[in-house]
């Protein structure tokens, strides 16, 4: 209620209780954001590259809220993602919607033509809010992850082998690799933050500690203010004020 009528700015939940009971009111009482039809989540990884030794962060959606997807909630789910880590890193977004294939021409599995129909309808979304983005799918996580392996697949383009947002088919794989990552690497993980309401929300596990905590609370936190003011000497092209809060 604090969140809903502006007496707080963001708000960070689940850590006591389950995801059902920290999802429902924030979905019950928190509006979504104009232009968008889909409250979806994410989590965020602070790794290192292993050739650079520089911090590479990873976006992963939707870690915890739509089981099935369809491809009109995935279109939603990738652009609104992709705002928000260009919002907290100031980066340009290289989104891959993931599959068991990459650029199948032959397969006629209805999740593979979901991802397809998904990558063209996030194109234009992201086209008609005007968000600085790469899209592409659909990929195998190899190929979108890896440049040597995506040009032994013979995958072109600005996102294979570099991109820096996974949106995955359904929450069975998303948050089966979600958690697959957080345990097996320990790496800094804030989230699940949650995008396409009208104000910044994060519903956390219950095995959250501390640290994980405080970093998702300074994420929201930045959410809720404005690009230009977390940015003020950049020169790109500004989102407008809506679309930050993705």
């Amino acid at each position: 209620m604090m969140l809903a009528t502006s007496q707080a700015d963001a708000i960070v939940s689940g850590a006591t209780s389950s995801a059902s009971s920290a999802l429902r009111p924030l979905l019950q009482i928190v509006p979504r954001l104009p232009d968008v039809n889909t409250v979806s989540s994410l989590n965020i990884f602070d790794l290192e590259d292993l050739e650079t030794g520089k911090d590479r962060e990873l976006f992963l959606a939707d870690c915890a809220v739509i089981p099935n997807p369809t491809s009109e909630q995935l279109a939603d789910i990738a652009v609104t993602t992709a705002a928000l880590r260009y919002h907290l890193t100031n980066t340009k977004p290289y989104v891959a919607l993931l599959s068991y294939s990459s650029k199948s021409v032959t397969s006629k599995d209805p999740t593979v033509a979901k991802m397809k129909a998904a990558t063209k309808m996030a194109r234009n979304k992201a086209r008609e809010l005007g968000i600085p983005m790469e899209i592409d799918g659909e990929l195998q996580v190899d190929a979108a992850l890896d440049p040597i392996t995506a040009k032994a697949k013979k995958i072109d383009g600005p996102v294979a082998g570099h991109a820096n947002v996974l949106i995955f088919p359904d929450l069975h794989s998303a948050n089966i690799a979600s958690k697959l990552v957080d345990t097996l690497t320990r790496a800094r993980n804030y989230g699940p933050i949650l995008t396409g309401l009208a104000k910044p929300a994060a519903e956390i596990s219950r095995g959250a500690s501390a640290t994980d905590i405080f970093s998702t609370a300074v994420m929201v936190a930045s959410q809720a203010i404005d690009h230009k003011l977390l940015y003020p000497t950049d020169n790109s092209d500004d989102l407008n004020e809506d679309v930050t809060l993705l």
